[in-house]
């Protein structure tokens, strides 16, 4: 008979925390006006979307392909599913270290305007639910005077 062994805490999947920084640049004069750093909540679709990618169920679509804000200030929920009245962001992925990766993304002074926006999400491609991770803030509002400069990063932690 062949015993099995308990798992060491060294098997275990580490947890994934997620940092949000908005930096607000009023662009006629280059300064910045604002800046905001937030611990991000994941909500449940993120665990699904690993599970399936790691079964192989991607057909490609199972990536992060944007940052969008939104108009909810509502508090983040782990069973939330999309954003509010959303504004997309396209973003740049990189990984600054070995447990993590960071996208970087423009709300750029022609876009999303008119809207008080309270609430940021990292999204997939062509997956319904798309919504990954959440958080709200303060309301900002957004006119054509400001860029904003989105910085979301996943860390694995052990």
């Amino acid at each position: 008979m062949t015993q099995r062994s308990k798992l060491s805490t060294q098997d275990k999947l580490p947890e994934v925390k997620g940092k949000l920084i908005i930096v607000v640049r009023e662009v006629a004069i280059d300064k910045v006006v604002k800046r905001v750093e937030l611990e991000n909540l994941v909500v449940n679709n993120f665990r699904t979307q690993i599970l399936h990618s790691l079964a192989g169920n991607d057909q490609g679509n199972r990536y992060v392909s944007r940052i969008q804000v939104g108009t909810s200030g509502t508090d983040a929920a782990i069973t939330d599913i999309a954003v509010t009245a959303p504004q997309d962001i396209a973003i740049v992925a990189m990984f600054p270290t070995v447990r993590s990766v960071q996208f970087d993304g423009t709300l750029a002074v022609a876009d999303g305007n008119g809207a008080t926006y309270q609430e940021a999400g990292l999204c997939l491609f062509n997956i319904a639910p798309n919504l990954l991770t959440r958080r709200t803030f303060d309301g900002i509002a957004k006119t054509a005077a400001f860029a904003w400069d989105l910085t979301w990063t996943l860390t694995w932690v052990t």
